[in-house]
């Protein structure tokens, strides 16, 4: 009888470890995801930074170009 109680609750034990694993499994699962959305935004935002600086540059040469122009 003594034997089966703590048999129960090893089986319980082990139960109970085997759904934090899943639990911890399936966060993990979540968090990649989250990680890979931030991967493609930060992606995104360094085109759109480097199209500005493109900009910017084009910008600061046409500028430099229309100084020269003065006399």
């Amino acid at each position: 009888q003594q034997q089966q109680h703590e048999l129960d609750r090893l089986h319980q034990l082990v139960q109970e470890q085997q759904q934090d694993k899943q639990q911890q499994q399936q966060e993990i699962k979540v968090l990649h995801q989250v990680i890979q959305q931030h991967q493609i935004y930060l992606q995104t935002l360094h085109q759109e930074v480097s199209a500005l600086n493109d900009q910017l540059n084009t910008g600061v040469d046409d500028l430099m170009d229309d100084m020269n122009l003065e006399p």
